[in-house]
């Protein structure tokens, strides 16, 4: 998918706008997770001729044997607080701990402009640059 990215602007984080971007970007990510987890929690319930509204009203031994936990983290999503902390990690491992401490940060889009980058289906991006090591940070949905 990277290489589906579009030529950027790559502009120097003077004033923390790459941890703008970084928040918008997990943000982003968050909602586009639970929106696919949702879709396939309702495409599971079917099996029951059930939609997650419906779901809701079902006995209690219905929902034991339906078990959408189980399901949900079989298909790989945990519960929504779970993944966000997983989200923050791996943002804090980018920040923190992949680079030295003459990192240079560098964004594709201004924090003013994010939301329009959004809607032309444009992906935001960080680069974390020291002297051994190039990073990317970005979110395509």
């Amino acid at each position: 998918m990277f290489y589906e990215m579009p030529p950027s602007v790559w502009t120097l984080s003077q004033n923390n706008e790459h941890l703008f971007v970084l928040d918008k970007i997990l943000e982003r990510i968050v909602k586009q997770d639970e929106k696919y987890r949702l879709a396939a929690v309702n495409a599971y319930l079917k099996n029951w001729h059930l939609n997650i509204e419906s779901y809701e009203q079902v006995s209690s031994e219905l929902k034991a044997e339906i078990e959408v936990d189980s399901y949900c983290e079989m298909i790989g999503y945990r519960k929504s607080q779970d993944k966000e902390i997983d989200y923050v990690h791996l943002q804090q491992l980018f920040l923190n701990d992949l680079f030295d401490d003459d990192v240079r940060f560098f964004v594709n889009v201004l924090p003013e402009n994010i939301d329009a980058f959004f809607v032309q289906g444009k992906m935001p991006a960080v680069i974390g640059l020291d002297k051994q090591v190039i990073g990317l940070f970005w979110w395509n949905d």
